[in-house]
């Protein structure tokens, strides 16, 4: 699919959350005034990443170097969590941002990701077909097998189960259905399961999908979640993704 139909930078005026407002803005700054640091912990990034997409079967672009990798491994690394680390992902798909904190956590963490696996209205053409066979074995690969849960289903069924259960965890990634509603209900129910001061990770920002309708916004659910709850919330970054923490 062109770039042009999924993304696109939000002009100032079209971040709601004032919070989103300052943490962009804030975002921008640091990545001008701090480059040096930013260029090494860049360099950093690449060379884990770079190392787990050698080892694993995937369809995902080598890609290079770029600030979104190093702030990625930055906030994981910054977040001084207690090992092992407890890390909830969802939306798996073939387990590559998996590997990646894996790999980033020197193997220190218990990973549940959630996935239902099966094609939906952004995803065709077959492309899930053999998705969860692959992420096993790329699991096996990076020797992380016994390290990862997986809850194979929809996040709205899993999550529920995993609040009754008291279940907590250090750092959360939202990476699964990029429907708004959607990405406003992920956010809610993994705030109920995030420690107080984990880190909430929210992947693709400007994500839209014109082809589907208008109901393919993460941006707004994101903001809308982070307008509603900012008395609970530190934005500590954002572009492609956004990086929440717990007060």
């Amino acid at each position: 699919m062109p770039i042009s139909l999924r993304w696109k930078r939000p002009a100032p005026l079209d971040v709601l959350a004032p919070a989103m407002q300052w943490g962009r803005f804030c975002t921008w700054i640091k990545a001008v005034l701090e480059r040096p640091q930013l260029l090494r912990n860049r360099e950093r990034a690449w060379k884990i990443y770079a190392g787990v997409h050698d080892t694993l079967k995937t369809s995902e672009p080598v890609g290079c170097p770029n600030d979104g990798l190093a702030r990625f491994a930055d906030h994981i690394l910054q977040a001084h969590c207690a090992k092992p680390v407890r890390y909830l992902e969802i939306g798996a798909w073939q387990g590559h941002s998996t590997a990646f904190v894996y790999r980033i956590l020197s193997g220190d963490v218990q990973i549940t990701v959630v996935d239902p696996f099966v094609e939906y209205a952004e995803i065709g053409d077959g492309i899930m077909h053999h998705a969860q066979e692959v992420f096993s074995a790329n699991m096996k690969a990076m020797h992380a097998e016994d390290k990862v849960r997986v809850l194979k289903g929809r996040s709205v069924d899993h999550l529920p189960s995993l609040i009754e259960s008291g279940e907590q965890f250090d750092i959360i990634c939202i990476d699964g259905s990029h429907a708004t509603l959607d990405v406003l209900l992920d956010a809610v129910l993994c705030w109920r399961v995030l420690s107080s001061g984990g880190l909430l990770i929210f992947d693709d920002y400007w994500y839209r999908r014109p082809d589907l309708g208008a109901g393919y916004r993460p941006k707004l659910a994101i903001d809308a979640f982070v307008g509603a709850m900012s008395h609970e919330i530190a934005v500590l970054d954002v572009a492609r993704q956004v990086f929440l923490r717990k007060k």
